[in-house]
């Protein structure tokens, strides 16, 4: 009895010690220098992004509440809010939309409306809460803008990217731009105005949001950290003895510090030796529990990583997310207590095995914290909450979409993780023409002969950069020229010196007759003749010379005339008379032949730029066909060429016997001919497949009023095909067509005619291809008997594929369609086509943007239109389309669907539509990595399964050290995924396995919430704060914010020195308030004739009444300059002077960048990040 009343005077003693040394909290938390706005502005905001038409229907949806009523109550206000838009998006996105609202991401945005409905204000005398601008007048009432209106007050209004147009309304040239709060009644009466009137075709009606009573509450950011450094004197002395022998972590008695909270637990044992093991449990958990940092040995300190993670992976469930959280966040207290953590050889081996693996595959090193989401990479460091949350919005966009197509599961994993980005590099034009002009030979000139002939030496290592002397035709350099502009002249005597310096690349040269036009055709015809004079008495090398002479001959702009050809012709051969030159560049000259060959093979090439270069047939990139950068230019296709002929060289697909340019040309990126607009990979349009197909097809005013999504939704939905027999693939079970065809055209027009045949030929010649006809013609005075548009369409949908294929090759054969045999099924639907031509050039011009009987080709949801008149898309491009598309993705969906496709998932062709318009348009800068398949998970990781099994979900992989830096910033961000996602989260456990010192020297806080938080009362609490408890009270603090590098904050708030936190000494909490002063507007800045930064440079920002705010100066390092501003909407210009004198903006490119003239550059910053790049022009 004793011994226990002995124990419960030292807990009640030891209570009373911890009660005096109670840790005081450090709190911060930063706001916005703006005030916060009605929650239904940022969720309108949020809608838009995803759907300009969900933000007019969430717009409507509001204006039928009474929110001025819900105003009073910030709870009911969000609830309702949130309630509306519950209704517009799936589940998961609404859980996205509540973060955003967190983190307020749109608030800039609103905020940047609230500044331009400022200015506007401010040169006008109206106090209304709503109001509308209408040319150069406001209206403060509706029967005012009623008027406006009538009076077609016209004038410039600046309009914006960001703003919102209402549908249908975008072609009228009278502008209203409406400034209110959605939801209020004064909204609700010009609301209806305008939209009744733009329905109408009276306005364009653009909506910007304007609040004039404000609350005074400022925005509270988060998305930030919040650490707190222990200086350096602070660190504790550690004792460096080696351990003894036998020594364990797990029983070994600290007797470095046997004093705790006044007990000296050494004299203790020796008084109470029976009570040894129970007082050494007291005094570690009064370790445990004291806010001190215990000193510890050096050798204590070695396996602290891997003691972290043993304890974090016996916990496969959400709260292994939370001790990571808590263990790196306070790892300097929490140290003591890992120690006796006692890890098995089996965590050791495994942890091992998968470090090895992810540094040899992603590169991955302890104590490194990376995420990957479905396959994106983001390093912890790095990752800030602004494009992480774009990123999942993305991202959900794609997951919603398969869900809805009825790919799930493990196939949607697979799917949504691949990477397909795609570069038009991959292909090449078969150069094997008769219209090339060779100008050296490398395996029979002369010049060469020295060279060793085997293909071998290619597999010869050489320096960096050097290429290799072979007698073989391995580099075919192809130029295209225009030989009477100055365009190509550099490049042109660039190539000569590759000849003449016995560079090993075979020169070819191909003249461009694309601008000889009306006089100027003789003087090309002349060129012509001259340069095959040349080449046909001496040589192509002399030819080649003869053109750069005369250009030598010339000043460098201007284009040559005949008496500069004759002139020079007179000094290449010296012997000829005038008569002789005059039969030479005459009509009927001997000469005048290649001239059709090269213009065919222009056309083949598919580029209108001149010049052009092809290396092995490859086009080099139009910005390095210039004097500075040619040679670069072909030296870096050159060297990026190298590896894979070695390769082939390597496996022996490639030998000495083998002629080069047939190999080259076998190759399977080389195609017969090239097509700018399909290799294009800037500005690709994909049709919108996320809408709902209308099912009453004839209530034609319903059809009118959907979206263009639930427009392409219904014509997918109802369109038949045109097919071959079993010209199908098939998938376990499934037979699908990997490639849909849809040829929009007017099959009255020569031009539509003849892209449809090209296109039904090359289905025919295809396998799994399918094609569809959209017609794009208005009504015409025809029967539909003798019309072949109605013809054609009224075969793909009574007929079979295959037989309304066979129908459709004789109808365009045929001479005269009124006596040509159509089928009775084909007759009887001829009389409703004419209605449906009508809806269907309805959807071509609103949906597709086309003109009456312009053309276009639409392969599995890319657009490629409109086709200009004279563009000829053959079958050889239709077939170049399907090879990229194959390239691009077709082959990776095709195996991954084979791989990964349930049973239970019936795979359709419609379904291959719309899965690739969902998966191909991401646009992502990040690169996607796939986890290794080696990766052990029995012991180190922590697997957390999808909440929703049947629903959509993410696939997350977290790697990280728990005492590490990466995983006090990565912890809580998986948290707020696990929260916020429906997800398959693993996270990798990978310590660094020995420890010299503290892994961990700071405390951490990242401030994030996934919900705005309401007090019972209903009012939303005060925000997000970083909190920090149970410090240790004699150590030495210096607190420092990491927030996004545009951010500049400063401290208004703080009775404490920051720099100097002693928590003994205050005795007291601490807490600071920061604002955020201003967002950076970073950018660089480029001379458009030399490149070159113009350091020195002035740049102002500011507004119409004060045009100068702020001012920089552009650096020499890279052009770089950075302004500061609030959200709004900027003029940013040189600053008159020499800036000004020197200068002009040709270009700014950039978010929300428009020239507004003498204005220069008007820039708004509508969000948190802001980059822009400005293009320079010197004044002459």
């Amino acid at each position: 009895m004793r011994y226990f009343a002995v124990i419960w005077l030292f807990l009640v003693a030891a209570a009373g010690k911890v009660a005096a040394s109670t840790s005081h909290p450090i709190t911060t938390f930063i706001n916005a220098k703006w005030n916060i706005t009605p929650y239904a502005l940022e969720v309108s905001e949020y809608l838009a992004d995803e759907n300009a038409n969900l933000f007019w229907d969430f717009v409507d949806a509001v204006n039928e509440l009474d929110m001025e009523v819900a105003q009073a109550d910030d709870s009911k206000s969000y609830k309702q809010t949130i309630k509306v838009a519950e209704k517009l998006l799936s589940a998961p996105q609404v859980s996205l939309l509540k973060l955003s609202l967190s983190l307020h991401s749109l608030s800039p945005r609103v905020e940047a409306h609230q500044q331009i409905a400022q200015e506007v204000l401010e040169e006008s005398d109206c106090k209304a809460s709503t109001f509308v601008v209408i040319g150069d007048k406001v209206a403060c009432s509706v029967a005012d803008a009623s008027k406006l209106i009538k009076a077609q007050n016209s004038g410039s209004l600046e309009l914006f990217q960001f703003d919102h147009v209402c549908p249908g309304s975008e072609i009228s040239e009278n502008t209203a731009i409406l400034y209110g709060v959605i939801g209020t009644r004064e909204f609700r009466k010009f609301h209806e105005l305008l939209k009744d009137r733009a329905m109408s075709g009276e306005v364009k009606y653009v909506l910007r949001h304007y609040v004039k009573n404000r609350s005074k509450k400022k925005v509270r950011l988060s998305g930030y950290g919040v650490e707190l450094h222990l200086k350096s004197t602070e660190y504790k002395s550690q004792d460096d003895s080696p351990r003894t022998p036998g020594e364990n972590v797990a029983d070994q008695v600290d007797t470095g510090e046997t004093e705790v909270n006044g007990f000296d637990f050494k004299i203790l044992k020796s008084r109470y030796p029976e009570l040894s093991q129970s007082l050494e449990t007291l005094r570690l958990r009064l370790l445990e529990k004291s806010h001190e940092i215990a000193p510890l040995k050096a050798w204590e300190f070695q396996e602290l990583g891997l003691q972290a993670a043993h304890q974090i992976a016996a916990t496969q469930s959400d709260e292994a997310l939370h001790i990571i959280q808590y263990t790196a966040q306070n790892f300097p207290v929490q140290a003591k207590s890992l120690i006796h953590t006692a890890v098995d050889d089996s965590f050791k081996k495994e942890m091992k095995h998968n470090i090895d693996v992810l540094g040899r595959n992603l590169n991955l090193q302890p104590p490194d914290a990376a995420l990957f989401i479905n396959g994106l990479f983001f390093d912890a460091e790095t990752i800030d909450m602004e494009n992480l949350l774009e990123t999942l919005k993305s991202e959900m966009r794609s997951l919603d979409g398969l869900h809805s197509i009825g790919v799930k599961g493990k196939s949607a994993k697979s799917l949504i993780a691949l990477d397909l980005q795609s570069s038009a590099k991959e292909f090449a034009i078969d150069f094997r023409d008769s219209s090339i002009v060779w100008i050296n030979d490398i395996e029979h000139d002369s010049q060469y002969r020295r060279w060793s002939s085997s293909v071998m030496e290619l597999l010869r290592p050489t320096f960096p950069g050097m290429l290799r002397n072979i007698r073989k035709n391995l580099f075919n350099l192809v130029l295209v020229v225009d030989p009477v502009t100055s365009s190509a002249r550099g490049i042109l005597k660039l190539a000569e010196s590759f000849v003449v310096h016995s560079a090993p690349v075979r020169l070819g040269i191909v003249l461009d007759f694309q601008k000889a036009e009306g006089e100027r055709d003789t003087i090309y015809n002349a060129v012509l003749r001259a340069f095959n004079y040349v080449t046909q008495k001496k040589s192509p090398r002399e030819a080649l010379g003869f053109l750069t002479d005369i250009y030598s001959s010339v000043k460098s702009d201007r284009d040559l005339t005949l008496e500069d050809i004759r002139t020079q012709l007179k000094r290449t051969s010296s012997s000829l008379t005038p008569e002789q030159i005059t039969d030479i560049l005459d009509d009927d000259s001997d000469y005048d032949y290649g001239r059709q060959l090269s213009m065919e093979f222009v056309q083949r090439l598919g580029s209108t730029s001149s010049p052009s270069a092809l290396v092995n047939g490859v086009p080099l990139p139009s910005t390095g066909l210039t004097s500075d950068d040619f040679e670069e230019t072909v030296l870096t296709e050159i060297m990026s060429q190298t590896p894979s002929l070695q390769k082939a060289v390597y496996k022996g697909e490639l030998s000495d016997s083998d002629d080069l340019v047939d190999y080259l040309m076998g190759l399977p990126h080389v195609m017969p001919r090239l097509n700018a607009k399909i290799l294009s990979t800037e500005d690709v349009q994909y049709l919108d497949v996320s809408g709902k197909p209308h099912k009453d097809l004839e209530n034609i005013k319903a059809m009118a009023k959907l979206s263009n999504s639930d427009m392409t939704a219904t014509l997918l939905d109802n369109v038949k095909y045109f097919a071959p027999r079993n010209s199908f693939t098939k998938v376990q079970d499934n037979e699908v067509h990997f490639i849909t065809l849809l040829v929009i055209a007017d099959l009255t027009t020569n031009d539509g005619l003849e892209l449809f045949r090209n296109a039904v030929e090359f289905v025919k010649a295809t396998k799994s291809v399918r094609l569809t006809f959209v017609p794009n013609s208005e009504a015409s005075s025809k029967p539909p008997r003798e019309n072949l548009n109605n013809l054609v369409w009224a075969a793909s949908h009574s007929l079979p594929p295959t037989d309304a294929l066979n129908l459709v090759s004789r109808l365009m054969s045929a001479s005269d369609l009124a006596k040509t045999d159509v089928p009775k099924a084909t007759k009887d639907l001829l009389s409703s086509t004419t209605l449906h031509l009508k809806m269907l050039r309805v959807y071509c011009q609103r949906v597709l943007k086309l003109k009456k009987s312009e053309n276009g080709v639409i392969m599995n949801g890319r657009i490629l239109a409109p086709l200009a008149t004279k563009e000829i898309f053959t079958t050889e491009d239709f077939g170049l389309l399907e090879r990229f598309s194959y390239l691009q993705y077709g082959e990776k969906i095709r195996k991954t669907l084979k791989e990964s496709l349930n049973e239970e998932t019936t795979l359709t062709s419609d379904m291959i539509v719309k899965l690739v318009s969902i998966l191909v348009p991401r646009t992502h800068t990040k690169s996607r990595y796939p986890m290794p398949t080696e990766l052990k998970d029995d012991h180190t990781v922590v697997n957390l399964e999808p909440k929703v099994t049947n629903g959509p979900f993410f696939d997350i992989v977290g790697v990280l050290d728990p005492a590490s830096k990466g995983a006090q910033k990565l912890a809580p961000i998986l948290i707020l995924l696990r929260n916020v996602l429906n997800c398959h989260m693993k996270v990798y456990l990978c310590a660094v396995d020995k420890h010299s010192d503290m892994p961990v020297k700071n405390f951490y806080r990242y401030v994030v919430e996934p919900e705005i938080q309401f007090s019972p009362d209903g009012k939303s609490s005060k925000g997000p704060i970083a909190k920090f408890t149970g410090l240790p009270v004699n150590s030495l603090l210096t607190q420092n914010l990491q927030v996004p590098e545009n951010w500049l904050v400063e401290v208004v708030n703080s009775v404490y020195d920051l720099d100097n936190i002693k928590l003994v000494d205050i005795n007291g909490p601490v807490h600071s308030e920061y604002e955020l002063e201003y967002l950076l507007l970073e950018g660089h800045c480029f001379d458009s004739m030399s490149g070159a930064p113009p350091r020195g440079l002035q740049f102002t920002l500011g507004t119409n009444r004060q045009p100068i705010i702020v001012d920089t100066i552009v650096m020499a390092n890279l052009g770089y300059f950075q302004l500061k501003a609030t959200p709004g909407a900027w003029n940013l210009r040189l600053r008159h002077g020499k800036s000004s004198d020197i200068y002009d903006v040709t270009s700014a490119d950039g978010p929300n960048t428009v020239h507004s003239g003498d204005q220069g550059k008007r820039h708004t910053f509508v969000c948190f990040i802001v980059e822009t790049i400005i293009i320079l022009r010197r004044r002459s």
